[in-house]
């Protein structure tokens, strides 16, 4: 495999060269800037070996670079072959990507770019440090040249209507409403190039890409027609719900030679384009044909802020994923009490068997994402994904990390459950208390409504950093029901640029978000624990300014491994909340499970102490 990436590199720098393109720069992400791609546009694995879902390559005459963060620092240095470097994105000491290549390439040489891959904010950023005369937007991508016949075709999977009880609002009201913002900033066509943002607004779905619901398409929407450019014979039953919202249909294929005609109808206002969902393909076209009003788009707010329909199509949701990984945690707890089970089975069969259980739960479509399932050293490796002919064989002796979840008709899961099957050592314990305090805090927060994520990060992060520990990975993102697992506008981390969407978009009521600290030592073993939650409103007593304060409610519904909790670590707080958390698990979750699995769960979920809650740790006694 090292011969042929070295093969494809040189003919990558052999094109290069011919054009005379000192530098080429090679984005994450397709024609939409999704976060996971379909197997056609994996151009960064193509090229580099390099599989997450974040990264960034350059490639010039002598270098061949990937930026990427934190999650990925482990698995970009087993991956990358040799000749690569790995930049470290968003450390003091790493350039950003504009900032090495104006220091690295001799002046006035030329950069090249795909047009239709990169973000308009990124190309903006790269003209401004460099000067437009030397960065180069392809029409064509190199690498899909290189690639040829052996490329991937598109998928063409099937369009489904999304039930409006479970959107609970019409497609028909969603434009009406949108149609109401571009009056009131004077704009006479919005242009959605993100998928989530077009399946959120027309109340469809699809599986064009895996783990996310979302079908590529483009969506053209004027003061009084709508534009779906999708190909067609993907549509179905969809294709009635779009006549009913008055949509009309033009082919996926031809929307830059059909956008110019739209964009001629709109001589009265502007052309709403979002410059962080946008690529530089569509915005070029549109500035050559209008005037184009570069604001965040509306409809990334509305997707967020989650109506009561979506909030209790999530918790019901998190209540069906909770019953299927609560079944999987009873069946693993024996599987690894027994040498003999345990030697039959690897990283991957025990997230295959998660799988399963989860397939059994009514309105179930997919995973939400590539099931993390990670023993030891394997759990350090923050977005670590297991092969078959790689992963780990199961050890009960270690720390066992897994990241999961699963897309339903009516939500969208994100779980971690980190687990040891033997005996935990006192840093194990200690450490995972740490990550367990920090969810509580997080948890807990009470906070004025629209707060930016950034803004709390700290309350998570807190106990690690009594001790001098931290993770490499925000603390929360925002998201999707039944859309993207990762869901702009808002984000919980420590990231502080100026322009960041999470520093500008605050968590609002209805928004839902992950609460996921966590702590790694390379080579040794992973902690994490992960929830979902949804912001809603408190009554307090004072309310400072007049504003409304908000906090959390936990939408995850799974037991928290008590044996690995340190109680001398804990307060009396701490232990109250994990004692409630656990009767909110028993109380929704036990309708549905029985036998066996319910008397696992009555275990997992019995009150943390039987002693009373006093501050002597030596009358603390662990129920399970």
């Amino acid at each position: 495999m090292t011969c042929v990436m070295a093969k494809r590199l040189s003919a990558l720098r052999a094109r290069l060269q011919s054009a005379q393109f000192a530098a080429y720069i090679i984005p994450m992400g397709d024609a939409h800037l999704s976060e996971y791609t379909a197997p056609r546009d994996e151009r960064i694995a193509f090229i580099s070996g390099f599989t997450g879902s974040a990264g960034t390559c350059v490639v010039t005459a002598n270098k061949a670079l990937l930026w990427t963060d934190g999650r990925y620092f482990n698995q970009a240095t087993k991956q990358l072959p040799e000749g690569w470097t790995l930049m470290k994105d968003r450390l003091p000491e790493t350039p950003s990507i504009e900032a090495w290549l104006a220091d690295n390439l001799e002046a006035g040489a030329s950069v090249a770019l795909d047009s239709a891959f990169n973000q308009v904010s990124f190309v903006a950023k790269v003209q401004e440090t460099l000067g437009k005369e030397r960065v180069k937007p392809q029409q064509e991508s190199i690498i899909d040249e290189l690639w040829g016949t052996d490329q991937p075709a598109m998928p063409d999977n099937a369009v489904e209507v999304h039930d409006e009880k479970i959107a609970g609002v019409s497609a028909s009201s969603k434009l009406t409403r949108l149609r109401a913002e571009m009056e009131t900033v004077k704009a006479s066509c919005s242009v959605f190039v993100a998928l989530d943002q077009i399946a959120w607004l027309l109340n469809l779905r699809g599986s064009d890409i895996d783990c996310n619901p979302v079908f590529f398409s483009y969506l053209a929407v004027t003061k009084d027609q709508a534009v779906l450019f999708v190909d067609e014979k993907k549509l179905g039953q969809a294709k009635g719900a779009l006549d009913a919202a008055k949509v009309t249909v033009q082919p996926y294929s031809d929307v830059l030679s059909k956008l110019p005609s739209i964009f001629a109808q709109c001589k009265d206002g502007k052309i709403w384009m979002d410059t962080q969902e946008c690529t530089w393909a569509v915005y070029a076209l549109a500035m050559e044909h209008g005037t184009v009003l570069e604001k965040a788009s509306c409809v990334t707010t509305w997707k967020a802020m989650k109506n009561p329909s979506e909030l209790e199509g999530m918790r019901q949701a998190h209540i069906r994923d909770g019953v299927a990984k609560t079944k999987w945690l009873a069946w693993l707890k024996k599987v690894m009490s027994d040498p003999a089970e345990v030697a039959k089975h690897t990283e991957c069969t025990i997230a295959d068997k998660l799988e399963a259980f989860r397939r059994e739960g009514a309105g179930f479509k997919m995973l939400s994402f590539p099931t993390i399932s990670s023993f030891g050293p394997n759990g350090a490796v923050i977005h670590y994904s297991p092969e078959p002919n790689t992963c780990a064989k199961a050890d009960a002796n270690t720390v066992f990390l897994c990241d999961s979840g699963a897309q339903y008709t009516d939500g969208t899961t994100d779980v971690t459950r980190t687990q040891h099957f033997g005996t935990p050592t006192a840093h194990h314990k200690k450490c995972f208390t740490l990550v367990l305090k920090g969810v509580i805090s997080l948890g807990t927060a009470v906070f004025p409504n629209r707060t930016p994520g950034p803004r709390i990060d700290a309350m998570a992060r807190q106990h690690l950093w009594k001790y001098g520990l931290d993770y490499r990975h925000g603390t929360g993102h925002g998201v999707g029901a039944y859309l993207n697992v990762h869901e702009g506008p808002i984000a919980i981390n420590q990231r502080m640029t100026p322009g960041l969407r999470s520093l500008t978009s605050g968590l609002d009521i209805g928004m839902c978000v992950s609460n996921e600290p966590g702590y790694y030592e390379d080579g040794a073993f992973g902690m994490r624990i992960e929830n979902v939650m949804a912001v809603k409103a408190v009554e307090t007593e004072h309310q400072f300014g007049g504003d409304q304060y908000v906090s959390f409610e936990t939408l995850t519904m799974i037991p928290i491994q008590k044996t690995m909790m340190d109680l001398s670590l804990m307060t009396e707080e701490d232990i109250e909340w994990v004692d409630t958390y656990h009767a909110e698990v028993f109380a929704k979750l036990s309708p549905h499970m029985s036998g066996s699995d319910l008397e696992f769960l009555k275990e997992a979920t019995a009150p943390l102490v039987t002693n009373g809650h006093g501050p002597d740790a030596k009358r603390r006694k662990v129920a399970a």
